[in-house]
């Protein structure tokens, strides 16, 4: 049976081993890390909700198309586009899980997405918060992107939203309920990375708005997509992309097994083969097919069938 997190082993031995040609990744565009060439963005904080998972992407990541995740903690019902966030992050010392203001995330990523889980109501998503603020007060520890998932020694920002959705009972990690990512064991099964494109590619999540396909800087507020319906998660072909080739780059320099390859190729499979259900499914609903164009602009869904389909096709 396919062992399951495979990120975890690409990482890891890029680490360990020294592939690849930016060790100050995690301090540059890594996961958390401050970034010093962002533009910043417009993403829609009125549509935020306590818990909801709001993802950033910067360039340069090696390890997948966003680059940070982090959780809506508060918001001000007031003014709805001002709240608060929680995540963890790598320039705190040895307190790396911390609160900032919700308009952090727009200054420091050029794209963002916010997401929720899509079977979880209000009140569950509000347990994420105040599960991600319990491990604050009473757990709070170094940022380390290598940590084990289940020990409290050393946290990273979509390694709390692991563990935050898995033990509130509504996990989103692989398993019979969704995709996510998987890895070959290293060192013990309980060594895996958990990366933001997890949280993204994962068929349990669901888009609540983004920046991604509206330019650089994302809607402005003026500009409100109208409607509502199931939002495309544009993104997926490209993070199978970035996955495949990495995966292939790492066992071509002997840094991974052979079959690693292969259990790449099964969890690509599956993570588009949702995603052309999810195609399929938005082209066949007008609502659903307006309100994405109103996103992205004009889509062509057979050249994005197509796209998928060559991409398989030379796997």
């Amino acid at each position: 049976m396919m062992k399951k997190y495979y990120l975890l082993t690409i990482i890891c031995f890029t680490l360990v081993l020294g592939l690849g040609s930016s060790p100050d990744l995690a301090k540059a565009d890594g996961m958390g890390g401050a970034c010093s060439h962002c533009t910043g963005n417009t993403l829609d904080l009125t549509m935020a909700k306590e818990g909801y998972i709001i993802l950033g992407h910067n360039p340069g990541s090696i390890y997948g198309t966003y680059t940070h995740a982090m959780l809506v903690y508060q918001v001000d019902s007031s003014m709805p586009s001002y709240g608060y966030a929680i995540d963890s992050n790598d320039y705190r010392g040895n307190s790396s899980i911390a609160i900032v203001d919700l308009d952090y995330t727009k200054r420091i990523h050029d794209e963002a997405t916010m997401m929720k889980h899509k079977t979880a109501d209000l009140s569950q998503h509000s347990t994420y918060a105040g599960k991600a603020e319990y491990y604050r007060i009473n757990a709070n520890a170094k940022y380390d992107w290598s940590a084990p998932l289940h020990q409290n020694w050393a946290w990273y920002c979509s390694k709390l939203i692991y563990r935050v959705t898995k033990e509130t009972g509504t996990p989103l990690y692989a398993g019979s309920t969704g995709t996510g990512s998987f890895a070959v064991p290293w060192t013990s099964p309980q060594y895996y990375i958990y990366v933001p494109d997890d949280i993204y590619n994962h068929s349990d999540t669901t888009i609540v708005t983004t920046t991604v396909g509206n330019g650089q800087n994302g809607l402005l507020s003026s500009e409100k997509p109208t409607g509502n319906g199931e939002i495309l998660k544009s993104r997926q072909l490209d993070s199978m992309k970035q996955l495949y080739s990495y995966t292939a780059e790492l066992v071509a320099a002997e840094k991974l097994p052979t079959e690693s390859l292969a259990e790449a190729k099964t969890y690509i499979k599956q993570v588009l083969k949702d995603h052309k259900e999810q195609l399929k499914r938005i082209e066949n609903e007008s609502n659903s097919m307006k309100f994405n164009r109103s996103i992205y602009g004009e889509l062509n869904f057979n050249k994005l069938t197509k796209d998928v389909d060559d991409f398989l096709v030379g796997l």
